[in-house]
């Protein structure tokens, strides 16, 4: 990696070195912000999340392409479903894309409770996707469209 070339994209690996170079592009824009906006500094970098100069490992490369194939593969079913669901809402023109998992019902829980205190009913725009089953099923006996990938079906 060069300084000069700010298309190139930055790849991470955990516990590795960062070189020279990759550290100067990342400390300099478009790279060199932090989500705050203040500019990103060495001793802000976290140690264990580290810059990679070079081809991506294996094992890392084998992990996407096998997550693509199967997303791929569910194409035709996962359209399906999330056409069924935008249908039964009546096809609203906006509609709310939200996602969690069971960690998060009780926040997702809070949310519903306080649109309902100030008299907003997200239900007929809402599609939630869920990362895990019980999220999945929880969501549902509340009355939530929602949409869950079982990679396992």
């Amino acid at each position: 990696m060069n300084n000069s070339d700010s298309s190139q994209s930055l790849k991470f690996e955990l516990n590795q070195q960062v070189s020279e170079s990759a550290l100067a592009l990342a400390l300099n824009p478009p790279y060199g912000r932090a989500h705050s906006g203040d500019p990103i500094t060495r001793q802000s970098v976290d140690p264990t999340l580290k810059l990679v100069d070079g081809e991506i490992p294996e094992h890392r490369v084998y992990q996407a392409e096998s997550f693509h194939k199967l997303y791929q593969a569910q194409a035709e079913d996962r359209r399906s479903k999330l056409n069924a669901l935008y249908e039964a809402l009546g096809k609203p023109e906006n509609i709310i894309v939200m996602m969690f998992c069971k960690n998060y019902f009780q926040m997702f829980e809070n949310w519903l409770e306080s649109c309902k205190k100030n008299r907003i009913n997200p239900l007929g725009k809402l599609i939630v996707f869920c990362l895990d089953e019980e999220a999945f099923r929880r969501a549902t006996e509340l009355g939530v469209k929602a949409y869950f990938f079982d990679p396992d079906l």
